[in-house]
């Protein structure tokens, strides 16, 4: 019995082209979708390398901005009784090194604030460096007029010891040394009133107005931070 196909050829070719049409339509939306879905999957992932880049940042920022308090702090409270050079020594090797070395490492960080913040984080991590770099900046200054202090001093002692024993000194280099000491300690104490933590309840204005600058600085800037470690 013959086996009789029930489309003829033109019908055939015609369901054929239906079948590739739909076809090409299911691999286009196949590729549509997998289009999508990676777009999505990028996003999503740039969104959270962002989030932990920022997240990162700002638990670092808030470590480093805490060291440097606590370290402006204890430089401060450690400026009384200096015990000689030996005590000059000291600080400028420990806690004034530290400070230094902590002002140098937030500078890095404000560069990345600036880069993955916007502009007022940037702005307050300048107010930290701005308050670091004061307190360095006036304790070496305070730290040069002691030592050279101690050396004029020094040099004044030995040059009256020498009219005492009866040699002859110059009175101009004797009232030179004593206006210079007494200049040098005017100028460490000036420096000394303003940035020392007293526990005296009248404070020196200027004192005060540092104080201020460093908890305001301080605070400002962790609390900028808080959003990116909360994730609000």
């Amino acid at each position: 019995m013959a086996f009789n196909i029930p489309f003829t050829p033109t019908e055939i070719t015609a369901f054929k082209d239906i079948a590739l049409g739909i076809s090409a339509i299911a691999t286009g939306c196949a590729a549509v979708a997998t289009a999508t879905f990676a777009y999505r999957g990028l996003n999503k992932w740039q969104a959270e390398t962002s989030f932990k880049a920022k997240f990162e940042l700002a638990k670092e920022v808030v470590e480093v901005t805490y060291k440097i308090s606590n370290t402006i702090n204890r430089l401060r409270n450690t400026l009384y009784g200096l015990g000689g050079k030996t005590g000059i020594d000291s600080i400028r090797k420990t806690k004034l090194s530290d400070l230094i070395n902590l002002h140098d490492h937030f500078q890095t960080l404000s560069v990345q604030v600036k880069a993955l913040f916007n502009d007022q984080q940037f702005k307050l991590s300048n107010a930290v460096l701005m308050t670091s770099g004061s307190i360095i900046s006036q304790v070496d200054d305070m730290l040069c007029y002691l030592e050279e202090s101690y050396d004029l001093r020094k040099e004044l002692c030995a040059r009256e010891e020498d009219v005492a024993n009866g040699h002859e000194v110059s009175k101009d280099l004797l009232d030179t040394l004593k206006a210079d000491s007494n200049l040098c300690d005017e100028a460490f104490s000036d420096i000394f009133d303003k940035i020392n933590i007293t526990n005296h309840k009248i404070k020196f204005r200027g004192e005060e107005e540092l104080t201020t600058l460093i908890e305001t600085s301080i605070k400002e800037m962790v609390d900028s931070m808080d959003t990116y470690l909360k994730a609000k």
